[in-house]
């Protein structure tokens, strides 16, 4: 409560420097108020001072305000980072014990809708065709060099990237490696070395109120997955797909 009595007196007293700087009948209120005389101060050099004071107020708390936000949002990410890790080795090694591959390492990436200028120019005013764009994090991935790595996901779904923007639901395939040609991959995307060897991939689909895909969170790994055919293994397994990719997914969200 005080921290806001504080920032709320501070933009008052700064709004107050400003008004009197600038409102001459509010100036001769406190002019008068304080038995001020010309010739100890002009009513001018009175606002002149008030507005001075209030154009340095602003620049000199303000921009600690904000280099003060940043610190905290740095500190905020740092810590989200960590956790993140954390629950990184947790999934890996939850699932990896169900699928028995208990050296289950899985990397997490977030795909975001590309923003329209670095679309090929032919592109900008085609709005039907939509990509996503691959944002990897370093500490959650162990392979990054797909950065800036696109699948289209509209008029033509590519990649399970695009399948899960199509349906807006979870997908995933343990097999993906020996499915290539069910996904509309271009010769871009299976040149690709990561993809190319990418043998398990889970897609996570986050939409909004307005049924819009905001972006899709993936796991994938080069190693080998088979998800149980037993329909009760099945389901406790994807129950914790859906409840990993929750979490990261609302994580991801917060991370600046």
């Amino acid at each position: 409560m005080g921290k806001i009595l504080s920032k709320i007196g501070w933009n008052l007293f700064i709004l107050m420097l400003r008004v009197v700087g600038q409102r001459k009948p509010v100036a001769e209120n406190i002019y008068n108020f304080l038995k001020l005389k010309d010739e100890t101060i002009s009513i001018d050099n009175f606002m002149l001072t008030f507005f001075v004071f209030g154009v340095l107020a602003v620049y000199i708390y303000y921009p600690f305000k904000l280099e003060n936000l940043r610190i905290k949002t740095t500190k905020k990410d740092e810590h989200l980072k960590e956790v993140l890790k954390e629950f990184r080795t947790v999934f890996s090694k939850t699932l990896g014990k169900e699928v028995k591959q208990h050296e289950l390492k899985l990397n997490v990436r977030k795909f975001t809708p590309m923003p329209f200028y670095k679309k090929p120019i032919k592109y900008w005013f085609k709005t039907e065709k939509k990509y996503f764009v691959v944002k990897n994090y370093d500490f959650l991935s162990d392979n990054t060099s797909n950065n800036d790595y696109t699948f289209q996901v509209s008029p033509v779904p590519r990649g399970l990237v695009g399948l899960v923007y199509k349906n807006k639901a979870m997908t995933y395939d343990d097999k993906i490696s020996e499915r290539k040609s069910e996904y509309n991959l271009n010769h871009s995307h299976l040149n690709n070395n990561v993809i190319a060897n990418t043998d398990f991939v889970l897609a996570k689909p986050f939409v909004d109120k307005s049924g819009n895909v905001k972006y899709i969170i993936t796991f994938d790994t080069e190693q080998n997955i088979e998800i149980p055919k037993d329909e009760n293994d099945r389901k406790k397994i994807e129950k914790t797909m859906i409840y990993y990719s929750d979490l990261f997914g609302n994580l991801l969200n917060n991370l600046n």
